[in-house]
């Protein structure tokens, strides 16, 4: 829990860097909390399904839908912190989130443009970028020493 608390009380700290351990502990507890949160908003609420004449996303209630967004909102700027710092403890600039970004532009972008195809094949080629990008720099070790962005994370435990 100490890892959650550090990520949250760094909220805004983009320098230096964050090891793998830290990193997967912080995302696991924001995950579970989020969806421990999102589940009882839609049980209080009525549950999914009771707002289609409304037309909801996946049928929530305005409620859980604002309550669930709160709860993003919450884990956006501390989750997007960790991950740069993420990224420079393997050695790479917060650049490289820009994979993510250009998958999620090309996921919204695919519905609403007349060359589907084009933007269907953009959107799936950033994706396997992004994963490939994911697996390598997420799940690598830390870089072994002190780098541009500050000395080794794991040398401090």
């Amino acid at each position: 829990m100490n890892y959650f608390i550090d990520a949250m009380k760094n909220y805004a700290n983009f320098k230096g860097r964050t090891n793998r351990f830290s990193y997967w502990m912080f995302l696991i507890i924001a995950a579970a909390i989020s969806a421990v949160g999102i589940l009882i908003a839609i049980a209080a609420t009525g549950g999914l399904g009771q707002a289609r004449e409304l037309h909801t996303a996946f049928g929530m209630s305005p409620a859980a839908l604002g309550v669930s967004a709160a709860i993003i909102l919450v884990f956006i700027c501390p989750t997007v912190t960790i991950t740069v710092r993420r990224l420079h403890d393997t050695g790479h600039s917060a650049w490289w989130i820009s994979l993510l970004a250009a998958f999620w532009l090309c996921y919204f972008v695919t519905s609403k443009v007349e060359i589907y195809i084009v933007a269907v094949i953009f959107a799936f080629l950033s994706f396997i970028l992004f994963v490939t990008n994911f697996i390598l720099l997420f799940c690598a070790d830390s870089q072994h020493g002190e780098n541009q962005y500050g000395p080794n994370p794991k040398a401090d435990k």
